[in-house]
């Protein structure tokens, strides 16, 4: 249907079709990016900054921070952090110039820019950034949304990364309460905060709760994203050091 959509609308004119093309441009490459189809994923959203550039519209520039946080994430999807980092950059100096720096609008661009950071090795640089969209987040929906848990668990990880263990596994913790009673159909989500926790846990010396809450999420990450996914890898190889340290504890 999407590519019927792309047919029927190439080379429109009228302003109000073309904002739809580029929509359904963009939505086709986030259902390439889903299947890991990556790049097709990125020939779409490079396809939509290219024509959004010759539209004279005062939509385009709305259209075009959107695409560029779009290819940021591809970037983050395929663990490409540092070449994520720039089109971040720009799609947040365009989104807090267009619509003011506390519009949500922004905050996907300054959360990805924060994991961007962090993935990097610069979780000092990244934390006002995760706070920053934490506390947008929290304003908009509130913590026991989806997205609220969300900036919760990512604060949590970068606080770890900072030494700071005893936050983020306070942190983890209430992320994971809240997924489990709230969302727990979510089995991806419930899985990366168990690995969130299990990290901590580990962290903190808590090897049981460690062991628990990574054994959990590499059984939910394998079923919903695959044994190679590289988040199952990770939980997994925190799995095995959970329990070798349990081992050998007296």
């Amino acid at each position: 249907m999407l590519l019927e959509a792309e047919g029927l609308t190439e080379g429109a004119l009228d302003d109000a079709v073309i904002e739809e093309r580029l929509q359904a441009l963009r939505i086709l490459a986030q259902v390439y990016s889903d299947d890991f189809r990556f790049d097709q994923a990125r020939a779409r959203y490079e396809q939509v900054l290219a024509e959004v550039a010759d539209w004279d519209d005062p939509r385009a520039l709305s259209s075009e921070i959107s695409a560029l946080n779009d290819l940021a994430v591809l970037h983050l999807r395929q663990q490409q952090y540092a070449e994520a980092e720039p089109w971040l950059r720009r799609a947040l100096a365009m989104g807090e110039d267009l619509y003011g720096p506390d519009h949500p609008a922004v905050l996907p661009a300054v959360g990805n820019l924060a994991g961007s950071l962090r993935q990097q090795g610069r979780a000092e640089e990244a934390l006002p950034f995760y706070e920053r969209a934490r506390a947008g987040i929290h304003a908009q929906h509130g913590p026991e949304h989806p997205q609220g848990m969300t900036a919760d668990y990512n604060l949590a990880n970068c606080l770890r990364d900072l030494g700071r263990t005893a936050e983020a596994l306070a942190l983890h913790r209430s992320a994971l309460e809240r997924a489990l009673r709230l969302s727990a159909d979510n089995r991806f989500l419930i899985g990366m905060f168990q690995l969130g926790l299990g990290r901590s846990a580990l962290d903190a010396g808590e090897l049981a709760e460690a062991h628990e809450a990574l054994a959990g999420a590499v059984a939910d990450l394998e079923a919903t994203a695959g044994a190679d996914f590289h988040r199952t890898i990770e939980a997994r190889d925190h799995l095995e050091r959970a329990a070798d340290r349990l081992a050998s504890e007296p």
